[in-house]
């Protein structure tokens, strides 16, 4: 398995760093969500760990090699990005977007072999989207559209993947769908998963590791059940909340009873609640 690395890490885009010094291992086929308030350098970080945004000091590894110092084509079959927002023409079928992903393993005249076929086809089927094939993403709900974006991540066939709040614009039912693909993606498929989440309810449920940022640094890291606390809340988010658990019930891939943590914010701090 793929091990992404930051190792001291600084990103800048124009002026000063907005990330600092940031150390970072991802665990193989384990699920990170990365948490902090707006503006806190999580999309600033993701874009450094994908290789779209070179450091100002430190390095990104993968497997002890310098990201940067990798050609292009090595880099997509190992880490796929999806960006917060996507544009790809309305007129486009759902197997032409998800087609995309298969260009890192392309030849110099970009036709499709038998290889990419078999691999769009996959992708869509483990994504459940096989029956929108042949449907524009105009026509589609931002659920599916979501979906169809994933879908081209996973044709990639990379192990990494890195999505930038990949429920952002959705409603309910649908951050859930997304999320509990995610999590079969890992599960099932031996995915390693890096998200931007800003629900951190969401992020203690589907994820194995948490990392916290504030001000462009790590705040705190760890489980869910290890870093989400009432202290966690107030350095990191300035809320005051309470923090409590519940059993989630044994699934189809355990028969293990599980205590999952969440918070019920209360009021931000230094406001007196009435």
């Amino acid at each position: 398995m793929a091990e992404l690395t930051a190792e001291n890490l600084s990103l800048r885009y124009d002026g000063d760093n907005i990330i600092h010094d940031v150390t970072l291992s991802i665990s193989p086929n384990r699920i990170t969500a990365l948490v902090g308030p707006n503006g806190s350098g999580k999309s600033t970080l993701l874009r450094g760990l994908a290789r779209l945004l070179p450091p100002s000091s430190g390095r990104v590894t993968i497997d002890g090699q310098n990201i940067h110092q990798l050609n292009t084509r090595t880099v997509a079959k190992r880490v796929s990005i999806l960006a917060q927002s996507n544009d790809a023409p309305d007129g486009l079928t759902v197997r032409e977007l998800v087609g995309f992903g298969r260009f890192p393993y392309r030849g110099w005249l970009g036709q499709a072999d038998p290889d990419d076929h078999a691999a769009i086809e996959r992708a869509m089927e483990i994504v459940g989207i096989k029956d929108l094939a042949q449907r524009p993403l105009g026509e589609l709900s931002g659920g599916q559209r979501q979906l169809a974006w994933i879908a081209m991540s996973v044709a990639q066939d990379s192990e990494i993947m890195l999505l930038d709040e990949p429920t952002t614009f959705l409603d309910l039912s649908h951050q859930l769908e997304v999320l509990h693909l995610l999590e079969t993606l890992q599960c099932d498929h031996g995915r390693t998963i890096v998200m931007v989440l800003h629900d951190i309810n969401q992020a203690a449920r589907f994820a194995h590791h948490i990392v916290a940022l504030r001000d462009g640094r790590i705040r705190f890291q760890g489980s869910p059940a290890t870093i989400l606390t009432p202290e966690m809340l107030e350095d990191v988010f300035s809320v005051v909340a309470n923090v409590m658990s519940y059993t989630e019930q044994p699934t189809d891939r355990s028969d293990v009873l599980t205590s999952v943590p969440y918070c019920v914010p209360l009021h931000p701090v230094g406001v007196i609640e009435a």
